[in-house]
């Protein structure tokens, strides 16, 4: 799940977070999976996934993640009020 990706990165919990929507990862079918189990649902990432956050990472650097990431979720709350 998401803890054990940051963990695989070495990344916090919030910039995992912020990796794996600048990376568009979870519309990526090779990188992200939603499993069911009753009522509960569970994020997988594959290591394809990984690859993807490490090399942005190393691309960007987490900070230029952060700043991306900050910049998405103000957009969004904009075209949503």
């Amino acid at each position: 799940g998401h803890a054990e990706l940051a963990q695989k990165v070495g990344l916090n919990r919030s910039k995992t977070t912020a990796a794996i929507a600048v990376a568009g990862l979870k519309s990526d079918t090779d990188c992200h999976k939603e499993v069911a189990v009753g009522k509960a649902r569970y994020q997988r990432y594959s290591q394809k996934a990984i690859d993807r956050i490490q090399r942005l990472v190393e691309e960007k650097g987490a900070d230029q993640i952060w700043a991306e990431y900050k910049a998405m979720r103000e957009d969004q709350a904009v075209r949503t009020a």
